[in-house]
């Protein structure tokens, strides 16, 4: 275990199962285990592995009406050979610990192991195979039992006064009988020999078989060692490795805990190897090579300091620094300490932790990040992590979920492997409640080539409610669903990013309420400085087979047909997809066999100096007449109109831009079939706040999206959303916050000839609201700064719009988050929604 200063605090590892006061698995007073023949000591030995804790006070009582007795018929209670007095004259016990000392003379009282003629006991010799084959049959009760005719050896014969050890310990899985048929009674025991008859004898087979399932067989040994090493069967100080012969003296050792096993120990090894705790975890092939590395330390010493094979086995901080740093080439802190305060990986939480994660523990239970970390491992998956303690002997397995000691003194993870040097996306979910009763709300997230996992909530009325999913999923790439009960909830998702180290910003999206068999985007860059990525997901439990259409600007379209696999996200490059000229494309997409999709496109860009991304769902259709609430070209901003037309006739196209305050200014525009046009709103209407309206003089329908590039007071970035078909009296929005360096606009543009009298109120996280009451000219626009808003100062908020005549809505925000600057922006839902999903999603770097 590695401290502050040091490879290690220098302190004793405590029990790490021995919860204190309340835990689940508070070490029982004394001795109770499952083969205690004599009570919880030996008479006359001294104190120490054999001391009953709590219980000593009864035990004197006792001692001190039984003592005389004791003495009187000692002579005929302990015989002087081979017992008691040929073990406590072995004269080759010094410089032994004392805990294999008293092993040792535990194990010779009870007849598991003998000395030798030379007066010695040999503790660091090698355990002959007969005495092994010895031992464990008595310890597990066998003996007296009559032999099994069928097991016979080639080297021992039946008649051999041995032989029934090594037939009753084949027959009950102690002991293996070798390939050649013999049994080599005086060849030494191997660590693992020792492990796999322990786990027989003790009737744990099913849970080493399922360790097995986990580490792929590999080694061989692993599950038996692994419930070996949680018994707490190995000598917390031995330097022996698997594939080395086993000492006599940690044999003995190993035999009294057989005999004292506290009683919860078998409970916690089945719970922990269950099946579906062994269920080999969703791993890419980084993560699992870390798995594989550390299943291959199974049984390796604990040693103080060490972090190699030469140093004789590895600290906490040293196994994790020789798995991920040594081997798998990720440049690592030494100490546990460091490790867990690298910055430079990923801060994992707990719900979040994948295979390969480096895992930290803090010295004292429940402490804050500012405590000390005293203990390091490696996460496996299903609450199993790897690590190496004293506790155990070594390097081992543990579990998260079923022990009080390793929950409270959790702290977090690390992602070293596949992770970032930087945590560069943040994703948060905005569910907002504007009903009248608590809403029940179950999140569903889809992620490439694995499971999805549903996750519950409750919103309070008039309500909005934060989902960090970095907390969940970190460093993923996934989809979400969103799904309540009538009347529904509003939801958005908002992401904050550093976009390949070169561009920082943010954007938000409001999903789409149902997945469609066909979708349509106007917004493409493939040019110099702008990445685009389109995202589908597929909720559904079978495959969709996707045509997409790109559209680039005066060009041919080109189709490429996608399978995307059932319950999951799909991604796509589009600046490389082959044959498509760089510069601007529109998309478009068709499902072949009918299974719908959902889809989103990302765009990160450097705009002459303006360094950010923005975000836009795809429309179901193409519209004759379609609405944006937003637009400026005052200042630092620039908006552009995006027109495409997936029919194959030309659309005629009228776009009113409803400038605020007045002086509202038209332009004709014809869009090709099958293309794109892009308007500059600068050229005809500079230095206004406005909306647009835009519609097609032919009947042929168009998808339109406005992007808008800017220097906010510092804050660069962009952002774009598609427009909207319908306006509506009664619209939503579930993102809004005016804390730090937040700025929130509300933008509304009226389409009527008359005025229209407007109602807004601001729900609270906490449930408060307030509202604001205001007028929008006929054809016109108003901006409105809820920062400015008296009782509206530095909170999180949704926002939901009434009004007597049929508006549009959306909403812009500004900020600073972390080391990040730019804008978002979303348009008002209409809901609120039973459904809504979300292709894009990303907590990588």
């Amino acid at each position: 275990m590695a401290g502050k200063r040091g490879r290690s605090t220098g302190k004793r590892s405590p029990d790490r199962y021995s919860c204190g006061r309340g835990g689940r698995f508070r070490k029982a007073a004394g001795f109770h285990g499952r083969r205690s023949k004599g009570g919880n000591a030996v008479p006359g030995f001294p104190a120490g592995i054999f001391a009953a804790g709590r219980r000593r006070s009864r035990y004197w009582l006792r001692a001190a009406v039984l003592l005389p007795v004791i003495l009187a018929l000692g002579p005929l209670l302990f015989p002087a050979a081979p017992g008691k007095a040929l073990a406590q004259a072995f004269n080759d016990l010094q410089g032994q610990p004392e805990e294999i000392r008293q092993a040792i003379e535990y194990s010779v009282q009870r007849g598991y192991l003998q000395g030798f003629p030379d007066g010695g006991f040999h503790p660091n010799d090698t355990l002959a195979r007969l005495d092994c084959a010895r031992a464990l049959v008595r310890v597990f009760g066998h003996e007296g039992e009559a032999a099994v005719p069928g097991i016979t050896f080639t080297d021992l014969p039946s008649s051999h006064p041995d032989f029934i050890w090594a037939n009753l310990a084949v027959k009950h899985g102690l002991m293996d009988r070798l390939p050649d048929g013999s049994f080599q009674p005086g060849e030494g025991t191997v660590l693992e020999r020792v492990a796999v008859g322990v786990v027989a004898g003790y009737g744990l087979g099913e849970a080493a078989s399922q360790v097995d399932r986990l580490t792929g067989g590999d080694p061989w040994y692993g599950g038996a060692m692994a419930v070996f090493m949680d018994l707490h069967c190995k000598y917390r100080y031995s330097k022996v490795w698997p594939g080395q012969g086993y000492p006599r003296g940690e044999m003995a050792y190993t035999l009294y805990r057989l005999d004292h096993m506290e009683s919860w120990r078998p409970w916690y090894v089945r719970d922990s190897f269950s099946p579906s705790r062994c269920t080999p975890p969703g791993a890419s092939d980084a993560q699992r090579q870390a798995l594989a590395y550390g299943f291959e330390r199974l049984g390796c010493p604990y040693v103080y300091g060490g972090e190699r094979e030469s140093e004789g086995g590895f600290d906490c901080s040293g196994f994790v620094y020789n798995t991920l740093s040594m081997r798998m080439g990720y440049p690592m802190m030494r100490v546990a300490d460091d490790q867990a305060r690298d910055n430079r990986y990923l801060y994992v939480a707990r719900e979040a932790l994948q295979p390969g994660d480096a895992v930290f523990f803090y010295e004292n239970a429940g402490d804050n990040p500012e405590g000390n970390i005293g203990h390091a491992g490696m996460y496996v998956g299903n609450g199993i992590f790897i690590h190496s303690t004293g506790s155990n002997g070594g390097v081992s397995l543990d579990c998260l979920d079923n022990n009080d000691y390793w929950s409270t003194h959790f702290a977090w993870g690390r992602r070293v492997v596949g992770g970032p040097y930087n945590d560069r996306f943040d994703t948060w979910l905005l569910i907002y409640n504007p009903g009248e009763d608590t809403q029940p709300v179950e999140v569903r997230f889809l992620r490439s080539g694995r499971a999805p996992e549903t996750r519950s909530y409750d919103l309070a009325p008039h309500s909005r409610f934060t989902l960090p999913v970095d907390d969940l999923y970190a460093y993923d790439e996934l989809s979400m669903e969103v799904e309540a009960p009538p009347p529904g909830v509003v939801v958005e998702r908002a992401m904050y990013f550093d976009y390949g180290d070169w561009a920082d910003d943010g954007h938000a999206g409001e999903g789409i309420s149902q997945p469609s068999t066909q979708g349509y985007f106007a917004e493409g860059y493939t040019g110099n400085g702008f990445h685009t990525w389109l995202l589908m997901v597929n909720p559904n439990p079978e495959e969709a087979r996707v045509e997409v259409s790109y559209l680039p600007e005066g060009r041919a379209p080109l189709a490429v047909t996608y399978d995307i696999p059932p319950e999951s996200r799909f991604t796509v490059w589009v600046n490389n997809v082959p044959g498509l000229p760089a510069g601007s494309v529109g998309m478009s997409y068709r499902s072949l066999n009918g299974v719908p999709v959902a889809a989103e496109r990302a765009m990160y860009f450097d705009y002459f100096g303006r360094r950010g991304g923005h975000c836009s769902a795809a429309v179901e259709n193409p519209s004759t007449r379609l609405f944006l609430a937003e637009g400026y070209t005052g200042g630092s901003f620039d908006t552009w109109i995006l027109l495409a037309n997936p029919n194959p006739e030309a659309a005629e196209v009228q776009v009113t831009y409803l400038v605020q305050g007045g002086n509202n200014v038209s332009e004709r525009r014809s869009v090709p079939g099958r293309s794109r046009v892009t308007i500059s709103a600068r050229d005809k209407v500079p230095g206004a706040s406005f909306g647009t309206v835009i519609e097609s003089l032919n009947g042929v329908g168009v998808v339109a999206e406005r992007a808008m590039y800017f220097d906010y007071f510092g804050r660069r970035g962009g952002h774009c959303s598609a427009a909207v078909e319908n306006p509506s009296t009664r619209l939503f929005l579930a993102e809004g916050y005016t804390g730090g360096s937040f700025d929130t606009w509300i933008l509304l543009a009226n389409p009527n000839p008359e005025a229209a009298h407007v109602r807004l109120e601001f729900c609270r996280e906490d449930s408060s609201t307030s509202g604001v009451e205001l007028t929008v000219p006929a054809c016109s626009r108003v901006s409105l700064c809820v920062d400015e808003m008296a009782g509206m100062e530095a909170c999180s908020f949704a926002t939901g719009m009434e009004s007597d005549l049929p508006l549009f809505m959306e909403r812009s925000m500004y900020f600073f988050y972390k080391d990040r600057s730019g804008g978002t922006n979303c348009t008002a839902q209409e809901g609120p929604y039973q459904r809504r999903f979300f292709a894009e999603g990303y907590t990588g770097g």
